[in-house]
């Protein structure tokens, strides 16, 4: 009975789509009635593909895809940086910093310079440096195989699929006069979720989250992908999703921090007072203090002719000592 219920396994095609619906997040967006939402407030983001020069000017002007994570700034570099040295591991990171912006480094950072628009290719095992729109593949169905383990932690192949109206954009030549318009929603921390349409050939298309490319993920398994970038720098999802580092002090640490900033606040407080009190008095009472005040007929002040002083008295501070040891028997 057992031998009766097998089937023969089939050949696998390494660009067949297997995935299975249980463990598709289920969102609003599955129907075909979210492109009901495009136009509206949430859904109103326009690309111009292969027409970079259309975004440098408003409405359509977008963000770079330069993306800052940086914990300091010009005022509070100096303060926070001398307190980070407190641990001895900072100042190995410090050395490392250090010798990473030298010729010495083995290691050089990489700039991806892309505006919305633009149509780049991307090779195998390369990661996308920003939000992209599938446009073809390799493949002759037009699928690719990305690696998110940089955003989900998931070590498995996620595929996706390009649309058909698109399949035959694979060589640099093809894009030369490609005109296309993309209307999408607008950037927002959903990494599953994705409406728009396409705009192509005087037709339009729908979109799927299956053509959406995510920044940091990584092509695989497939040797080439061309596409279209959609979103940019801190625009993109996975940026959108990054949160502030957690602060690593413990709690009685900055409780003390707390009661230092107090007891700084109240001296700077009590000076503050206090010089303007004693401003006041000595600008207003000063002359009318008698210790301070000369009789016209004391002699020693007021003398016509000078008066010798043969005796000064001075109140010196000292001791005078004396160092005498007996010896006694």
């Amino acid at each position: 009975m057992r031998e009766s219920c097998r089937r023969p396994k089939g050949k696998v095609r390494w660009s067949k789509l297997y995935s299975f619906s249980c463990f598709r997040p289920q969102t609003i967006y599955d129907s075909d009635s979210a492109q009901e939402f495009i136009g509206q407030p949430g859904f109103s983001r326009v690309i111009f593909c292969n027409e970079p020069q259309l975004h440098k000017r408003k409405p359509f002007k977008h963000t770079n895809n330069s993306v800052s994570t940086r914990k300091y700034n010009a005022v509070n570099f100096l303060p926070n940086a001398l307190l980070e040295f407190r641990r001895v591991a900072n100042l190995y990171f410090l050395l490392t910093a250090a010798l990473s912006i030298t010729s010495l480094a083995p290691v050089k950072p990489v700039n991806f310079d892309c505006s919305i628009g633009d149509v780049v290719k991307v090779n195998k095992d390369e990661y996308f440096p920003s939000d992209l729109l599938l446009l073809s593949s390799s493949y002759e169905d037009g699928v690719c195989y990305v690696e998110t383990m940089n955003l989900d932690g998931k070590t498995n192949l996620k595929v996706k699929r390009c649309l058909e109206v698109t399949l035959y954009l694979n060589e640099d030549a093809n894009f030369s006069e490609l005109k296309a318009t993309i209307r999408c929603e607008d950037h927002n921390p959903s990494l599953y979720n994705f409406v728009g349409n396409l705009e192509f050939d005087n037709k339009m298309y729908p979109l799927s989250p299956s053509q959406l490319l995510l920044r940091d993920s990584k092509l695989r398994n497939t040797d080439y992908v061309y596409r279209v970038v959609i979103l940019t720098g801190h625009d993109t999802k996975v940026v959108r999703n990054s949160t502030t580092s957690p602060s690593k002090r413990s709690r009685l640490e900055r409780k003390m921090d707390k009661v230092i900033y107090l007891l700084f606040s109240i001296h700077v407080l009590i000076s503050l007072v206090t010089s303007v009190r004693s401003a006041v008095v000595i600008k207003s009472d000063m002359g009318q203090w008698w210790y301070l005040l000369l009789e016209d007929s004391d002699p020693l002040f007021n003398s016509p002719k000078p008066v010798k002083s043969e005796i000064i008295v001075s109140d010196k501070t000292g001791t005078l000592t004396c160092n005498h040891m007996k010896l006694q028997i």
